[in-house]
């Protein structure tokens, strides 16, 4: 692990509830941003970095610049979707992923979104998303559910620290960091 990269504090829950609902609200107020349109919204629950990521149905993304730009040139119409799953998990207070399941009218199939969140000094942006329809038939639909939030999941203390990575084409010491 690289000796800028910050280990994982042991005793770092999963699901802290505080965290899941920070995380949550935030994944609501992205859903109404995108199925309103709301173009400035979307852009600041997005990191601004050169390393933000989007892969969507039909584009692939690199740059807040290229995310911001697609938003601004597609069509406004066609946006509304109905969530039928939605699973916040979050790691210790700074990191989650967000994964939803969804339909929409008239589309065949079930799509699907995942999304890393952050907690940067800015506020909690989103790093990195995928969106992907799987197609299918009308009837090849999942029913709408309400989001569930589940319990933590505490780390056992043997598990806090996570495993080291060797990368053969990096030196490191005999702790297994980089010099």
């Amino acid at each position: 692990m690289a000796a800028d990269v910050p280990a994982h504090p042991p005793g770092a829950r999963i699901n802290h509830p505080d965290v899941v609902a920070e995380v949550t609200a935030l994944a609501d107020a992205y859903e109404a941003a995108l199925t309103g349109n709301d173009i400035p919204v979307l852009d600041a629950l997005f990191w601004d970095g050169p390393h933000t990521v989007r892969l969507g149905a039909t584009e692939e993304l690199f740059g807040a610049e290229e995310i911001a730009a697609f938003r601004r040139g597609r069509p406004a119409a066609g946006l509304d979707r109905t969530r039928t799953r939605i699973e916040v998990t979050t790691f210790g207070t700074d990191f989650a992923v967000t994964t939803t399941v969804f339909v929409r009218a008239g589309v065949p199939g079930v799509g699907r979104q995942s999304q890393t969140w952050v907690r940067l000094p800015e506020g909690w942006r989103v790093v990195a998303a995928h969106v992907s329809q799987r197609p299918g038939a009308a009837t090849d639909r999942p029913a709408p559910v309400s989001p569930h939030p589940r319990p933590p999941v505490p780390v056992p203390p043997s598990r806090a620290q996570p495993p080291r990575v060797y990368a053969p084409d990096h030196p490191t010491d005999e702790q297994g960091t980089r010099p």
